[in-house]
């Protein structure tokens, strides 16, 4: 839609910094594939998921522009004007991007190298020596044009700012809508870990995505009332890659379902612009989306994690969001022992445990201002944009027979470090274990773009009928009109094992005389002991115990029994002479006797 009076409006989220890539229009990069909506692959993986972004109640946008900051909590609202050889940065932070592995991250939003056209003509192609020349972004909350399937209520004037009953807040997208006066400019978007903004180089630590899905719509054509210029798109509305991301880049777009009534969508000059205007106007909008000349990106290694492309119009504007009108897929959970990350656990019979499945929720909520949903109106592709708010989502874990269960107030739910249990619904029927988000939870921008733990606590029993427990678990969820669906995690798996303890005694005296050996032998293993190496002088084994071998089902202790055996035809401390003494002289008796002390 062109606006005489040029202003960028803006409904962040997520973005972070790179240098920036200066447009040459000699040379433009060239994107990797130009594709129809129909080409849409229906399924977008966790990573390129990680892009869609939109407002929490304590998002941020601080702005950089000309040495002083400028920050909005919750939503922005302010317009902004870029002036050449200027700056523009936006750190957007506290908003609802994540890496892959669910943590947090910060977003730079960027504008470099912004040319203004030095010469400009009107339609009668005389020069036109007063325009005004500037980029600017500006609060756009819906969108805005002349079609006449724009609604406009008391409610909802999407010109003038959008809904006034229902204003920006936690689950609607974040996105710019950008205005050009006359000129061009490079945008970039990069990814950072939260927290490593650095004010100096306004750039941070990059957070590692390499995949990215962007939405731009409402570029149209300049008419008789707009200013024509031979620069880049030969006077049209348009945008490019630039070269470092050019060749990672699909763009798609209207392209085989053209009509009379729309604008025709062209590939030129390495990139897409708009020409014809066509019988409905400038673009054909529905609920203020002008779907006919929108177009979206999906960028497959981004360096840095980092995209730039650059943007150029006369008099008129784009809204540009992150996030894609293909459907997320809903990863299946996880499953480990103890630990995150441990999938495998030892355990004897009374053993203590944690049993944790995680469960990764995408950033997919929408609601009622979320032009995302701008697919559904292309009836050839219903898969493309189906409602992605969950009606109900169970996690379900069925705990094995060996085990002792918990109490349902003993399971408890984690989102990060916080206990929100308090959200769950937690029922054991038999041995199985049912977690169910409660359904007010889920029409909440909260419960989406989180990962959950649940942690179930277990105890082996005294009796244990096998040598190994394996447990998965099953996510069960279901989207408005969609079928139960289910994924399924891997198995956490232990091993159980026995105590096999060897002892070796004295007999007589119940005293220890070897080292005591304790070893842990798998359930249903067979076991094979002997008698001591290193027993003491004159000690011999009385008799193999019963148990010296076997299989071992629990735990088993091995006792080996000796003693010093004893000699009575030998002389020793337990033989002395009685001697009868005469007159000095010693006379040995006929007969020994014997005393009574005992060997000790």
């Amino acid at each position: 839609m062109k606006i005489k009076i040029i202003t960028i409006a803006a409904i962040v989220g997520a973005a972070v910094v790179i240098p920036l890539v200066a447009f040459n229009q000699n040379s433009g990069a060239q994107a990797s594939a130009y594709m129809d909506y129909s080409s849409v692959t229906p399924v977008i993986n966790e990573e390129y998921a990680s892009s869609r972004i939109y407002y929490t109640s304590d998002t941020q946008m601080i702005v950089k522009q000309d040495g002083s900051d400028n920050t909005h909590t919750g939503n922005f609202s302010n317009s902004y004007k870029v002036q050449p050889g200027k700056q523009f940065v936006m750190l957007i932070t506290n908003s609802s991007a994540t890496d892959n592995a669910g943590n947090p991250v910060d977003v730079i939003w960027k504008i470099n190298n912004v040319k203004y056209w030095s010469e400009i003509r009107d339609e009668l192609g005389e020069r036109v020596d007063d325009a005004e020349e500037f980029f600017a972004i500006t609060e756009r909350s819906s969108t805005c044009g002349s079609s006449e399937t724009i609604p406009v209520t008391p409610d909802h004037d999407p010109c003038e700012g959008g809904d006034g009953s229902h204003t920006l807040g936690a689950g609607d997208p974040i996105m710019f809508w950008l205005n050009s006066h006359f000129a061009s400019g490079d945008f970039t978007v990069q990814y950072i870990k939260k927290g490593t903004f650095n004010d100096s180089s306004l750039s941070g630590v990059p957070a590692g995505l390499t995949r990215l899905t962007y939405l731009a719509y409402d570029i149209d054509v300049p008419n008789a009332s707009h200013y024509t210029t031979p620069d880049y798109f030969g006077g049209n509305e348009g945008v490019r890659v630039t070269p470092s991301s050019a060749s990672k880049t699909t763009f798609y777009y209207n392209k085989d379902h053209k009509s009379e009534a729309f604008p025709d969508m062209y590939e030129a000059e390495n990139g897409l612009a708009i020409s014809g205007m066509g019988d409905g106007g400038y673009s054909a909008a529905f609920n203020g989306i002008h779907w006919a000349t929108s177009y979206y990106a999906m960028v497959t290694d981004m360096a840095n994690s980092s995209y730039t492309f650059t943007y150029a119009a006369t008099s008129a504007g784009t809204s540009y969001f992150f996030g894609s009108p293909s459907a997320y897929d809903t990863p299946a959970p996880a499953k480990y022992v103890e630990e995150i990350g441990r999938t495998n656990n030892r355990a004897t019979t009374g053993s203590k445990f944690n049993y944790v499945i995680t469960q990764r929720i995408l950033n997919t909520f929408s609601t009622a201002n979320d032009v995302l949903t701008f697919a559904s109106l292309h009836s050839s592709y219903p898969s493309i944009n189906e409602n992605r708010n969950y009606v109900s989502f169970v996690v379900r874990d069925n705990i094995d027979a060996n085990l002792i269960l918990p109490s349902a107030t003993e399971v408890k739910v984690y989102k990060g470090s916080t206990n929100v249990t308090d959200k769950f619904e937690v029922s054991i029927d038999n041995r199985k274990i049912s977690v169910s988000v409660k359904p007010s939870y889920l029409q909440t921008a909260d419960f989406y773009d989180s990962v959950y733990r649940i942690v179930i606590p277990v105890t082996t029993k005294n009796i244990i009928t096998t040598k190994q427990i394996q447990n998965n678990a099953t996510s069960e969820y279901k989207y408005t009109n969609v079928n139960v669906a289910a994924k399924t995690s891997g198995y956490a798996i232990t091993d159980i094992y026995h105590k096999l303890t060897v002892r070796h005694i004295d007999k007589e005296t119940g005293k220890e005389i070897s080292d005591t050996v304790v070893l842990e032998q798998d359930h249903g293993s067979q076991y094979t002991t002997s008698m001591a190496s290193d027993l003491p002088t004159g000690y011999q084994l009385i008799s193999m115990p019963d148990n010296a071998t076997g299989t071992i089902y629990s735990d088993v202790t091995v006792v080996y029994y000796y003693n010093i055996p004893k000699n009575p035809s030998t002389l020793d401390r337990d033989l002395v002479p009685f001697a009868i003494i005469f007159g000095g002289t010693a006379l040995v008796s006929a007969g020994i006797f014997y005393l009574a002390s005992k060997r000790r």
